[in-house]
């Protein structure tokens, strides 16, 4: 299985000329041709999976899936919010925690997830820097109101995605369901390294539960620049060798597929 992180949570997975997307979006730090690049590489995909309903996750949907044939897979709040830009519910496969998919030669299986919860000091952080940026602060938050909000953290889906043999589990943010039994020993575990200042802790907690046998994390770009800034890798780094020595640990770059 080849995978491809184009930054923010935009992640393909491929196998055999057969691909999925998910939560594509355009990070805000794009120029206009890179963007423009990236917007024909997204129309290209014939099957787009959404996890939940932000909007560095959803926010591009519309426009990629203007006059592109691509099925969407997606939960209710996310099919509400994108019906207002324009995306007909007719369009959208809809989805719900505790459903398996075929998807081309992917097996999918959506079980509960939860979103990390942003703590004081990101809050008072991002102020800050929004304070500084107001421009760009403004842009952000009325790119946000215009999607509904996940009902708690039951519209975020945790993906199980299997092909050609291999298991490739994606959080598109840092939170487990405590009722849900997840699957352990995936080939891989495909994290947002983002969005909290216990990162490492909660890192190890999940490495620690659901015992991959390779560590990838992601959504750790700058993708709202100055609003945001990229995590220091190196703990999770230290952290990894010294707990899970037996697992490995891979950083990927934008743009860049890697192989599972």
């Amino acid at each position: 299985m080849e995978i491809t992180w184009f930054g923010a949570a935009s992640l393909r997975l491929s196998f055999e000329e057969k691909s999925v997307l998910i939560d594509p979006f355009f990070p805000l730090s794009l120029n206009g041709f890179e963007r423009e690049a990236l917007l024909k590489t997204y129309r290209k995909e014939k099957h787009i999976l959404f996890t939940h309903n932000h909007f560095d996750h959803v926010g591009n949907a519309a426009e990629i899936a203007q006059n592109n044939p691509c099925a969407l897979y997606a939960t209710k709040s996310v099919v509400r919010s994108l019906g207002k830009k324009g995306l007909s519910p007719d369009r959208f496969s809809c989805v719900r925690a505790g459903e398996q998919r075929h998807i081309e030669h992917f097996s999918v299986r959506f079980s509960q997830g939860r979103h990390v919860r942003f703590g004081f000091s990101e809050v008072m952080q991002a102020a800050k820097n929004g304070l500084a940026h107001p421009v760009m602060l403004s842009k952000v938050l009325m790119s946000n109101r215009a999607y509904d909000k996940p009902n708690g953290a039951k519209e975020i889906v945790f993906l199980d995605i299997q092909a050609g043999g291999k298991h490739v589990q994606i959080m598109s943010s840092l939170g487990l369901d405590p009722e849900t039994k997840y699957a352990t020993g995936a080939d891989a575990l495909i994290f947002a390294y983002a969005g909290s200042t216990r990162l490492i802790e909660i890192s190890e907690t999940l490495v620690s539960k659901l015992k991959p046998k390779r560590v990838i994390p992601y959504h750790f770009d700058n993708a709202f620049p100055p609003l945001t800034q990229e995590p220091d890798l190196l703990p999770l780094l230290n952290m990894m060798r010294d707990r899970f020595p037996q697992t490995e640990l891979y950083f990927p770059k934008i743009g860049i597929p890697f192989t599972v």
